[in-house]
């Protein structure tokens, strides 16, 4: 009887290759300058050992930090103001962050702002709206107000500044979007105020993380399509970012057999990234409560529709984004334990944001069950 021993697996040259890219530069570098960023994910996705060079790729081709430098001498002072102020980036700046490009000339943040009616301040508080607050810490780092459209002062019912870059950056803008709620993630989505157009610009940058929630799509197929849009805009500034996205990608009329759906920031169909947080406070609104955005799609014929909005609660010390269903079935929950709290501790009332992603999930279904029910929906 003879003894057999298992010879161990030989190591492949091409993972060696990959997963130590400081030995192989600039070869490395010249491969994965050449790689889309679908493509990136799916290598990534052959081996446990590329995990490696998935950091190794955020700190180098999507450094948020040197993106951000175009606009600012100091990116993570910028970062921890957004943090602060619970405000988010979208738009073309995050498109071209994801793309890998060069960020073009604009970048747009969005932050809690203010109904017409407060436009100004009210002279007896200090208390400023966090979109007064970026606005002035803009305009700090050089930049001064101009003018805005016509067509953009129409729809931003929460306020709207854009400024313009000076001493040399005059081709830059910045573009500050005013939020109806403290969680701007709702905003985006839906498309309120002054609309983007296309479901490829909804990418979200936060100060620690970067979020596609139409990713499949946008970067892996190479298409897009309409969010809520109405073609008569389309020959304003909404049409000017329909435009960026079809300069690179075909918009499309979503297929015959689109079903409508929930979603969320935590599903398959999103990518998600976290950035580099050296030197980068923990935002006012955490990772996980973005994390476990809620959203409604529905199919129109031209277009999606997405629909979400802003849970807040006594119960909670943080705004959580989820379409009403989510509200009627949550609320009831937190109102329920709130009572029995009472009860329990008098004087030491508490916030169950730490059961929020449990509780979401398991409210899914519900959700789900009773879309199916009342019109067909259905979940991916």
């Amino acid at each position: 009887m003879s003894n057999s021993t298992s010879i161990p697996p030989r190591a492949s040259p091409l993972l060696n290759f990959l997963t130590q890219p400081g030995r192989y530069v600039p070869f490395f570098n010249a491969i994965i300058e050449h790689l889309g960023p679908a493509d990136i994910i799916k290598l990534r996705g052959t081996s446990r050992d590329l995990g490696n060079m998935y950091s190794t790729l955020i700190s180098t081709k999507w450094n948020i930090n040197t993106a951000l430098w175009k606009f600012f001498k100091h990116p993570k002072a910028f970062r921890n103001k957004l943090g602060e102020t619970s405000g988010v980036i979208s738009g073309q700046f995050a498109l071209d962050f994801l793309d890998r490009k060069p960020p073009a000339d604009r970048l747009d943040i969005w932050v809690q702002g203010h109904a017409e009616s407060r436009e100004e301040e009210d002279e007896n508080t200090s208390q400023k709206c966090s979109h007064t607050t970026v606005g002035e810490w803009i305009q700090q780092q050089g930049y001064v107000e101009d003018t805005i459209l016509q067509e953009i002062k129409r729809d931003a019912k929460w306020g709207y500044k854009m400024y313009r870059g000076t001493a040399g950056r005059e081709n830059l803008t910045i573009h500050l979007h005013g939020c109806m709620w403290k969680n701007p993630v709702p905003d985006i989505l839906a498309d309120r105020s002054v609309p983007q157009g296309t479901l490829a610009l909804v990418n979200i940058i936060t100060a620690t993380k970067i979020y596609a929630p139409f990713a499949r799509d946008t970067f892996t197929k190479n298409h897009s399509y309409m969010q809520k849009a109405i073609r008569q805009d389309l020959k304003g500034p909404v049409g000017e970012m329909v435009n960026v996205v079809a300069q690179s990608r075909q918009i499309l009329d979503p297929p015959p057999q689109a079903e409508d759906h929930i979603r969320s920031f935590s599903d398959g169909n999103t990518w998600r990234m976290m950035l580099d947080s050296e030197g980068i406070a923990p935002p006012a609104i955490p990772d996980f409560v973005t994390d476990a955005t809620r959203f409604s799609v529905r199919v129109q014929p031209e277009c999606y529709s997405i629909n979400t909005g802003e849970l807040e609660d006594p119960a909670l010390r943080y705004a959580w984004a989820m379409p009403v269903d989510y509200f009627l079935i949550l609320s009831k929950k937190l109102k329920f334990r709130r009572e029995v709290q009472m009860y329990e501790t008098p004087h030491e009332l508490g916030y169950y944001d730490d059961r929020m992603p449990k509780w979401i999930s398991e409210t899914d279904r519900e959700v789900s069950l009773k879309m199916q029910k009342d019109i067909g929906w259905s979940t991916l």
